[in-house]
């Protein structure tokens, strides 16, 4: 990736004859000139005799298709059309994988659907993500999803984890893109594909085949479409049998906003889930609190957490409701270079750098500095999404104690009721955990006003050390102090002191105060949330005291069977927790996802062994 971009390239399209786009970078054409659509339909719809196999489907199975180059999306909508025509069990889902690295700008899709019948290409230009690096999950409807992964393939494949039910290789021709067409993809894609999985291609280069075969790919050609006389298919050797859900129940404790996200996609999914409080008060942190910022943190070049943040936000911004009012933040002097530098990594419509007089035009108030300009952030309401949430029965109890008691967990509430569990997730916040201990999470109190300020009221969230919400209905929230270390869950009267007068610094006025609202965050070393598996620490711990070539050899893979965690968010989990509930949902339900190592809980550990 270009380290001065937070967007890779697009694809540059020449259009010729019959509406045929062409690539001039690989001098290649994305599809036949003479019926393209039909062409696909033939090599990898039907090649892959995806209506039979779908027909053999049982509730609450699911398919998954791998595609080694997205191009225009042709291949993804046409197999969405007939998974929607036919007549399935309920409860199943198709998932589709695809690899770009150089995405088609969404006017070169627009251009080609004015063409295709239907509108075929329409439903993926309303949901068409931005070229952000990694990996973007796109739900379509409730059982169609597509994992986008935006880069070069033979960098992420690695990270995928699937189990594949049919891939289709269609990249540009192996003698023009020979980047794609390498055996070590081809390892990667058999071990990801189930038994009895089947792949196409246009292509019968013999390197190809050959490569296919070696991997332990069963391979032939067969008869291809229109003028090209051949095709490629082959599987894995075996019988294919549909593949079932592999999570039936999920045991989740806290019902804060990271609890709530979690819900909802066990809810998509139909997953049972016994739905515990990790404290007294629903909502944790944020009970009292009606205005919640959504907004991406970028930093003025592109990094792990801040790529993670945008990918977060994009994904909230396309599968969520929120309130879109554009946010303000308001630079100091030595600010201004490098936010400069990072407008310049964006366009109009995500990032803008605007001088004092065009802040206070925007803003409807007098500002007196400059400021960067987040058109598409805004806020939530968490009462709002709690009152769907919370649908789902949550049981009013505490729960004092985790243990593992062979093959579940034992779960003792306050009232020493006892439960099992076999999946566990701990949405937990800054309660302290014992299995969790070892990360040592650090909690933050946060004190944030109600106001009345009337007229007064901006148009936009204004941010410079605090953050000012527009006025809805009748209040405004003022939010918010950090007090690393502090549980103090009183109202402090010196910080409700700091925070008006911070907002006295930018906004002159004295507002009233309606309310004082007080919640504890929890953060990390790193201030980026920690989502997956819990390691056995003492097994990580052995590790971690291993020679650095006995590392080396060895990746670090004991987890404590059954479960997991969601925590360390900090004052942005309403930004961040839609995407890591939807990550670490898949991943414990075997769905298709990518590993994310900057989130693992055992980074701190590694990180710590590798400085010593």
């Amino acid at each position: 990736m270009n380290n001065n971009a937070y967007f890779l390239p697009y694809a540059e399209i020449q259009w010729q004859a019959n509406n045929t786009p062409y690539a001039p970078l690989f001098n290649d054409i994305y599809f036949s000139k003479t019926g393209g659509l039909e062409e696909k339909q033939h090599v990898f719809v039907n090649a892959n005799q995806l209506q039979e196999k779908w027909q053999q489907l049982h509730k609450g199975d699911r398919y998954t298709i791998l595609e080694a180059g997205f191009g225009f999306g042709l291949n993804f909508m046409l197999t969405s059309k007939l998974w929607r025509s036919i007549d399935k069990p309920e409860n199943c889902t198709l998932y589709y994988i695809a690899f770009e690295q150089h995405l088609i700008k969404k006017q070169d899709l627009q251009t080609l659907n004015q063409h295709l019948p239907n509108n075929l290409l329409q439903p993926l230009i309303d949901q068409y993500p931005l070229p952000i690096p990694g990996t973007h999950h796109i739900w379509f409807q409730q059982d169609i999803c597509l994992t986008l992964i935006i880069g070069d393939i033979s960098e992420h494949i690695e990270h995928l984890t699937a189990e594949v039910d049919s891939c289709f290789l269609d990249g540009f021709s192996p003698a023009k893109n020979q980047q794609m067409w390498l055996e070590n993809i081809y390892q990667y894609i058999f071990q990801l594909m189930r038994t009895g999985g089947s792949f196409s291609s246009y292509s019968v280069a013999g390197h190809v085949r050959r490569g296919l075969s070696k991997v332990g790919f069963t391979v032939k050609k067969v008869a291809g479409h229109g003028a090209k006389a051949e095709m490629m298919i082959g599987h894995k050797p075996g019988t294919w049998r549909p593949n079932q859900q592999s999570v039936k129940n999920i045991t989740l404790i806290g019902a804060g906003l990271a609890g709530m996200h979690c819900q909802q996609a066990l809810a998509k999914r139909n997953i049972a889930c016994q739905w515990y409080e990790a404290e007294s008060r629903p909502l944790g942190a944020v009970q009292h609190i009606k205005q919640l910022g959504i907004y991406p943190q970028l930093s003025a070049s592109p990094q792990i957490a801040s790529l993670f943040s945008l990918r977060a936000f994009e994904y909230l911004r396309t599968h969520f409701d929120y309130n879109q009012t554009g946010r303000l933040q308001l630079l100091a002097s030595s600010q201004r270079q490098k936010a400069r530098q990072l407008a310049n990594l964006f366009n109009h419509k995500n990032l803008q750098y605007l001088t004092a007089t065009q802040v206070s035009s925007l803003a409807g108030i007098t500002i007196k500095q400059d400021a960067l300009y987040y058109p598409t952030a805004g806020w939530i309401n968490p009462q709002q999404l709690s009152n769907a949430a919370y649908q789902q029965p949550i049981y009013r109890h505490r729960v004092k104690s985790i243990e593992r008691s062979e093959s579940e967990w034992l779960l003792k509430d306050e009232n020493n009721n006892l439960s099992m569990a076999e999946t566990v997730i701990l949405a937990t916040g800054a309660i302290q955990q014992n299995l969790l201990a070892e990360l040592k999470l650090v909690p933050v109190r946060g004190q944030s006003l109600s106001l009345d300020i009337g007229p007064n009221s901006p148009k936009h969230i204004i941010s410079e050390q605090v953050s000012l919400y527009p006025d809805q209905h009748g209040e405004a929230v003022l939010s918010a102090s950090f007090d690393r270390n502090n549980t103090d869950l009183k109202p402090s009267p010196s910080d409700t002191k700091f925070l008006l007068a911070q907002l006295n610094k930018v906004h002159q006025f004295l507002p009233e105060v309606k309310g004082v609202n007080v919640g504890i965050r929890a953060t990390t070393r790193d201030r980026l949330p920690v989502i997956g598996p819990v390691p056995d620490w003492q097994a990580l711990a052995n590790y971690c005291n291993l020679p650095e070539s006995e590392q080396q050899r060895h990746r670090f893979e004991t987890n404590l069977s059954g479960l997991y965690c969601m925590v360390g968010f900090g004052a942005h989990g309403a930004t961040n927790t839609p995407l890591c509930a939807e990550t670490l949902i898949r991943t414990i339900n075997r769905e298709p996802t990518t590993a994310m190592p900057e989130l693992a809980a055992t980074r701190f550990a590694l990180r710590d062994a590798r400085k010593r």
